[in-house]
């Protein structure tokens, strides 16, 4: 017997899978706070959160693994909340990588279920997954480089005016410029 026979109408599938996908995503995302490993950190989150103790040294010095907006939100946080939170960031911006990434699919496909299935899919991925649960900067490179993707996609539906076009480009010019200043891979 199919799903479909067994359901009254389109609707309650819909539901179905809206259902089935938003309780793998909210598993998934809490499933990355559970993996925390909380201020016990190695290699380059160890360093991060060394540098996040010591100051704001992001100016100080530049080279290929300062990444100075993430190092002055890690500082803030350090600063607010001691280092027991900072490994927490990326476990909340993975909240908002699960939904940018079912925004962008719903506004491309239109349907509920493949973007239920896409969010999870990238929420459990092992990049995803391991970078919310650890002090890395990639989390929040994703989340600002999402959000570029869907508001190119907003720019370019037929309703949009050409006012709205212009805020696009100014949000556009804006995140491009916090994402490079969080990691250099923005360029490509």
């Amino acid at each position: 017997m199919k799903l479909q026979d067994k359901c009254q109408s389109k609707f309650e599938v819909q539901n179905l899978h809206f259902v089935l996908g938003a309780t793998l995503c909210m598993f998934s995302i809490i499933m990355s706070f559970y993996a925390n490993s909380g201020p016990v950190q190695w290699g380059d989150n160890g360093r991060i959160i060394l540098e996040a103790s010591s100051g704001m040294q992001v100016f100080e010095k530049i080279n290929a693994v300062i990444h100075p907006l993430y190092q002055t939100v890690n500082y803030s946080i350090f600063s607010a909340c001691g280092s027991h939170c900072v490994p927490y960031f990326n476990s909340a911006l993975s909240i908002l990588v699960v939904a940018l990434t079912f925004s962008i699919i719903r506004n491309i496909t239109g349907q509920t279920a493949s973007s239920l299935y896409g969010a999870a899919a990238v929420s459990l991925s092992h990049s995803i997954f391991w970078a919310s649960t650890k002090v890395e900067v990639y989390t929040l490179h994703l989340t600002l480089i999402l959000a570029l993707l869907s508001i190119l996609i907003w720019m370019g539906k037929p309703s949009i005016s050409n006012s709205q076009k212009k805020i696009g480009m100014v949000g556009l010019g804006l995140i491009s410029g916090l994402a490079l200043s969080t990691h250099q891979l923005t360029l490509l």
